[in-house]
């Protein structure tokens, strides 16, 4: 249950939260369950969409709670696009 103090901080996050893009993964499982290759998938998948995920999140970041950040490479404005 969440504090009474915390009630609108909860619902603004939840709020923030809602369409925010999952991490869907081609196998999900354990990977001492998976293959080399499914493993391999998984890595090449993540790889691909690693600055498109950064770039969105710094964004929503932004957008939703006025964090301005910027990435270690020190661009503060990445392309957002999430498919």
């Amino acid at each position: 249950m969440i504090h009474p103090r915390y009630w609108i901080k909860h619902l603004v996050a939840r709020r923030a939260l809602r369409g925010y893009p999952l991490y869907d993964v081609p196998h999900k499982q354990a990977e001492r369950a998976m293959t080399g290759a499914e493993a391999l998938e998984n890595f090449n998948y993540f790889m691909s969409v690693r600055l498109g995920r950064l770039a969105y999140f710094v964004h929503w970041m932004t957008k939703n709670f006025a964090v301005k950040t910027t990435s270690r490479h020190g661009r503060a404005n990445m392309p957002v696009s999430m498919s």
